[in-house]
């Protein structure tokens, strides 16, 4: 995993390990995808997408998880 060149992402140490965590957008941008075709691709409506997106908080598990497939990441790389 390459470590982040901006200043957006959070490294984090837990058990010795570092972590990075991707914002949604930051993500998104990586794959060159608007937020309409995520939001389609992981089957919620693009308003809670662009949610998810502008005003973090908690995302439901099984959104997440197909959040972490689709973008290719861990759950746990994903900065919520």
């Amino acid at each position: 995993m390459q470590l982040p060149k901006n200043g957006s992402n959070i490294i984090m140490r837990e058990g010795g390990e570092i972590k990075v965590k991707f914002s949604l957008k930051e993500l998104r941008a990586r794959k060159n995808k608007t937020q309409k075709e995520v939001a389609e691709a992981v089957g919620v409506s693009e308003t809670t997408y662009r949610d998810w997106e502008h005003r973090p908080g908690i995302i439901m598990l099984n959104n997440a998880c197909k959040l972490a497939a689709y973008f290719g990441v861990g759950v746990d790389e994903i900065q919520v």
